[in-house]
């Protein structure tokens, strides 16, 4: 069984695995977020943060080729 083992890996085999060229072109994007407290107010539902970040994660998911940061903020 070892030996069996030894060869194999000598022989040293590979797995060929094509690659797909995609010729996609993004954009670099970044979003600002405030975590402050008054984003706790409901004045939309549930809260100003939650209403945030469900509009971010929307963005991001339709926007496949951007390169988006993210940067957070309390003020």
């Amino acid at each position: 069984m070892v030996l069996t083992l030894f060869i194999l890996a000598l022989a040293r085999p590979r797995l060929t695995l094509k690659q797909q060229s995609v010729n996609a072109e993004g954009i670099d994007i970044m979003l600002a977020m405030d975590v402050s407290t008054s984003m706790l107010s409901t004045d939309f539902d549930p809260n100003r943060l939650e209403a945030s970040k469900k509009v971010a994660k929307d963005f991001i998911k339709n926007r496949p080729y951007d390169r988006i940061g993210l940067v957070i903020f309390s003020g």
